[in-house]
Formats: structure tokens, sequence, C-alpha cells
């Protein structure tokens, strides 16, 4: 199980390696992409509007959804949050992701904690084609007033332990099919957080997010995510957002 700082990490350290120190003289290397989207699993905010290296891309996210990808050439970006339609800060992740190339990424808005949002950005590892008759299935804690160890778990025999909030752990394979998909606390044997039936297909990559709140907001529930999408449509020169979304 790793956080998403240690995932982008290694993966920023793959980047810099794969890209070399470079000599004087020598034609400029061409340039490389990743393909980021952007989702909302902050149960307070209803919609938001989301930035990737002054690039709007998602606009209106209600909670619970995801935006598709788009690709973005690699480099260090900072990710956003914005009220909709607003300058109105919700998240700033002002240090910036660097940014490797051939990965996807998907760029989180969660929290509060400590009355403060957060967005950040977990990678899917490669592109690796998912083995023919299997899913690849990762879960992501991000129920921001439940602290404690949860566990995932696929019709009672399959389950996954994620230690805290804000973290995820990696792919595992399990076979295709329809499961009822369960999350409960990993010191608990019979009750659930949360419950749905799951259908996860042959050759496709999910991450299930966990959040929600025990009261006062959206319920606890199990948010599945389709992680092996193609990019979005891309007409021309992807949007470029308002300069209040560009700015630093």
């Amino acid at each position: 199980m790793r956080s998403p700082a240690v995932i982008l990490a290694i993966a920023g350290l793959g980047a810099m390696l794969a890209t070399g120190c470079g000599s004087g003289g020598g034609a400029a290397p061409p340039p490389t992409y990743c393909r980021v989207r952007m989702a909302n699993m902050a149960p307070g905010i209803a919609a938001t509007d989301m930035s990737a290296g002054g690039h709007k891309i998602g606009v209106h996210l209600a909670f619970g959804t995801a935006s598709g990808y788009v690709t973005l050439a690699t480099s260090t970006v900072s990710f956003r949050a914005y009220q909709p339609d607003t300058t109105v800060l919700l998240a700033d992740d002002a240090q910036g992701v660097p940014l490797a190339p051939d990965r996807d990424y998907t760029c989180f808005l969660h929290g509060p904690i400590g009355g403060a949002y957060s967005v950040n950005a977990v990678v899917i590892d490669d592109r690796a084609a998912v083995p023919a008759n299997k899913a690849k299935i990762r879960f992501f804690h991000l129920a921001p007033d439940l602290s404690a160890k949860v566990r995932v778990i696929l019709d009672a025999s399959n389950y996954y332990n994620v230690e805290q909030y804000d973290m995820t752990n990696d792919y595992q394979e399990y076979a295709p099919g329809t499961y009822n998909t369960l999350c409960r606390l990993a010191s608990d044997t019979t009750g659930a957080l949360a419950q749905a039936q799951m259908q996860f297909l042959a050759g496709q990559r999910y991450t299930l997010v966990f959040s929600g709140v025990s009261s006062g907001g959206p319920a606890y529930r199990l948010i599945q995510l389709v992680d092996s999408l193609p990019s979005a449509p891309q007409p021309g020169p992807f949007p470029t957002a308002p300069e209040h979304l560009a700015r630093r």
C-alpha cells in the first residue's frame, strides 16, 4: 500500500531518469505526453471547476464524478479547484506535481481535513494491458471524517484493507463479474459503512473510492471510476482556463 505522495515521487524519478541530463548542442528532445483527469470526491462540494497547469479540465464536476482524460505535455503542473464560475479557490497544489510520460493521472479533490480541502494526483503506474480474463481494481479511502482502517470486500471472499484516510493500494487482479461490494471498518466483522452491486469487466482497470460522511452531508458510499478510458475528444488545442484559473 502506498500513499499518493510516494506514488508520484516514484513516477517523477522515472521521468527524470528517462530524460537524462542532456548535453549542449544537440537537437531538443521530442515532447512527451501524459493524460490527466479530475475527480470531485469532497462530500462538502456539490460542484467544482478544476484545472491542471492552467488548463480547465473539470467543469461543474458534481460530487462523486470524474472528467474524461485530456492529454498534457509532461512538466511540473499545479492542480487547483474552484467554486464553479468564480475566482474562489477551494484547493491549490502550490508545489506542483512532476508529470511523467506515458502515465495516466487522476487528480482528486477531497477533504476537508482540519477545515481545508486538498487536491492531489494519483498515478496509474503504467498502461500495460490488463489480462483479457481479469479486471484490475484498487481502493482509495477518501471519507474525511473517518481516519480508521477500512476493509473493502468483494462477494465476502475477496477483500483488501486500506490503512487510513488519503491512502490507496496497488491494483489487484480479480475475475470479472458483478460483485456485492461493501466497505466496513477493518475491526468490524458484520456491519457495512457502504454497499453496492458493482460490475467489473475483463481487461479494464478500476478505482473504487470510499467517500462521504457519517452525518450532515452525502452519506458514505463506494464510487466506481473506470481508469482505462479513451482520451476525451480534442477538436483543437484544448481549452485554456480563464485567467483566474491559470494564475499561480
